[in-house]
């Protein structure tokens, strides 16, 4: 076999390796969306006229109604504010509650285009917190200017904390 020939089939070869970890990149990302579409999909629960529900309150506390399928509680389904279980209302305080230390936080502000963002994603991916994708997380939690502002809000909130939340408005997992 010539030099050629020879390099050919290897260039052939690599390309049908590249062309197969390709495929299979594209069938485990095609196994993740699905599950998270149908994951948000599932995130609103409204109940019969009749059963009873949870929702967070005005004043942050947790309240359980019956449902009548009136206007109010229109709005609190569209804003996701109706719970099936105490647990997952009780959640909802505790996210919020955290969302709004971490606003307080020195150096919090909002994304800015064009700028230089610091947020939790740096120091939850090596933890494989890979919910940060999710657009409600980037516009609920800050932002700041510098890694050392972030160390700061998770030693004033407590790391602990932050992860549940994350979890909790990722993944609904309640805390």
């Amino acid at each position: 076999m010539n030099n050629t020939t020879k390099q050919d089939k290897i260039a052939g070869l690599e390309q049908q390796v590249q062309d197969i970890l390709n495929a299979i990149a594209e069938l485990k990302k095609e196994e993740v969306v699905p599950a998270k579409v149908e994951q948000y999909r599932n995130w609103k629960w409204k109940p019969e006229i009749g059963e009873y529900y949870f929702f967070v309150g005005s004043t942050g506390t947790v309240c359980e109604w019956e449902f009548t399928d009136c206007a109010t509680e229109d709005g609190f389904y569209s804003l996701g504010n109706m719970f099936q279980k105490r647990e997952q209302a009780e959640s909802e305080v505790k996210a919020r509650n955290i969302v709004a230390q971490l606003w307080r936080c020195e150096g919090a502000r909002g994304f800015v285009v064009g700028g230089y963002n610091w947020t939790f994603e740096a120091r939850y991916s090596i933890l494989d917190y890979t919910c940060w994708t999710d657009t409600i997380l980037q516009y609920t939690f800050p932002y700041f200017d510098s890694e050392d502002q972030v160390q700061q809000a998770i030693q004033q909130v407590g790391e602990q904390n932050i992860i549940d939340c994350i979890l909790w408005l990722s993944q609904g997992k309640v805390f």
